[in-house]
């Protein structure tokens, strides 16, 4: 109804605004001052401080791996480390004392050492430990000249690790059983000497003795020149053991369920300085044997991902901005800053799902999260559907790219400089269709 009164003038409506006007003019208005060359820089600056949180993660990474070490170690001292076995030593001494230097040594032919191992996992907490059983035997000849014997045959070995000896057999030596005695860090078995040696005759003996070993991490055997030849067999279950030492394995084969190894070893052919030294500390270290292993561990494939924060921060932020052009409604730096502190807790989320899921699930679930949330934030802002799908699966894109080179590892540089490369001709070409717009 119109009013009668002249002095009062009546006012048209105003129209509702469009939807997303309004929250386009917020945005807009937040950025107006920012030229895209400037933005373009605070942008950079924006990706190197959020990269600079991603190596946070990295750090927390770290701190897990040595607490896992941790773990395994204190794992070690009360069910078994890394195992080496040493073939006894043989001597002909005047006394059964360990101490007694006077002794006439004998040398060790066709040694042969079979090991098979069966591995399990010891759950720890968050952590996941591998350990194995191993049954061992160990065979092998020794001659023995009676020129300068003495009244006692000795033949003492030290483990490496007491507490993972499960059993120990005597040493048979020519139908002869000797039982081990323990003395101080060593174990030792004795006899008479004429018990196994005529007089005024060469002997070849053989011996044997079987042992059954738990521990973690290494299985190995200590190499001694004064073994002429020896054989090492090693095989068991497991998907991925590494071979490592003073020398690989002659042959070796390895499956989706176990692996066969086999060395064989020349002593004469062994480094000369080895047969200066007297005493046989300087032989620790000399080993051959098996790292087993849960394959590469997920703390490295999460800090391999971390790696390539500033890439995928950089790849995503330039989706944004191409979007933000084209759709001529601009993202303030606020808004940029919450997008990189998604893509930043992409890593803690891919850390600590790693400790309780395969790295796999982990990846992707952590993926398809921080894609979601950016899509659904995009959509908000953009007020279309269309885009923060687009955005969202380019960068569900971007993550599926960087998880095939972290799988990788001798085609991982080929593939990601093919990859950039490709990302780059795509931007100079959207950029290209931009200036053709602009000029038309």
């Amino acid at each position: 109804m119109s009013s009668n009164n002249p002095n009062i003038t009546e006012k048209t409506p105003v129209p509702p605004p469009l939807p997303g006007y309004a929250r386009r003019h917020r945005a807009r208005m937040l950025s107006e001052t920012l030229p895209p060359t400037t933005k373009g820089f605070f942008l950079c600056l924006l990706v190197i401080l959020l990269t600079i949180g991603a190596f946070v993660v990295y750090s927390m990474s770290d701190s897990r791996n040595d607490r896992l070490n941790e773990t395994v170690n204190s794992i070690a001292d009360s069910y078994g480390g890394r195992q080496t076995i040493s073939v006894p030593n043989f001597n002909l001494k005047p006394t059964v004392d360990d101490n007694d230097t006077i002794s006439h040594p004998i040398n060790v032919d066709n040694c042969i050492i079979n090991a098979y191992v069966h591995t399990s996992e010891l759950k720890r907490g968050a952590f996941n430990i591998q350990t194995y059983h191993a049954d061992i035997e160990v065979s092998g000849n020794i001659i023995v000249d009676s020129t300068g014997s003495q009244p006692f045959f000795v033949a003492s070995f030290a483990p490496s690790d007491f507490v993972g000896i499960d059993s120990l057999s005597p040493l048979k030596i020519n139908g002869h059983e000797l039982t081990w005695t323990r003395n101080y860090g060593s174990l030792s078995a004795h006899c008479p000497s004429t018990e196994l040696i005529p007089a005024d005759s060469v002997t070849q003996a053989e011996f044997s003795y079987r042992l059954r070993l738990r521990g973690v991490d290494f299985l190995g055997v200590a190499l001694k020149p004064d073994i002429k030849r020896m054989t090492l067999n090693i095989s068991g279950r497991h998907t991925s053991p590494s071979f490592n030492g003073w020398t690989l394995p002659n042959t070796r084969t390895v499956t989706d369920s176990c692996f066969t190894a086999q060395w064989k070893i020349n002593g004469n052919l062994l480094p000369y300085q080895w047969k200066s030294e007297p005493d046989n500390k300087f032989y620790t270290g000399r080993k051959i044997g098996v790292t087993l292993t849960n394959g590469v561990d997920h703390y490295v494939k999460v800090c391999r991902a971390i790696k390539y924060a500033f890439l995928v921060i950089a790849l995503a932020f330039g989706i944004i901005f191409i979007v933000e052009q084209r759709m001529l409604c601009d993202i303030n730096l606020f808004q940029y800053l919450l997008i990189g502190l998604a893509l930043v807790l992409f890593y803690s989320l891919l850390l600590s799902l790693s400790e309780h899921l395969s790295f796999l699930t982990s990846y992707w679930v952590s993926a398809m999260l921080t894609a979601s949330l950016i899509a659904w934030y995009m959509r908000a802002i953009f007020n279309s559907t269309r885009q923060g799908i687009t955005v969202g699966g380019s960068l569900f894109i971007i993550y599926g790219f960087f998880y095939i080179i972290i799988c990788l590892s001798n085609y991982s540089l080929l593939v990601g400089s093919l990859g950039l490369f490709a990302v780059l001709a795509v931007v100079m070409r959207t950029t290209l269709n931009k200036q053709a717009v602009r000029q038309n």
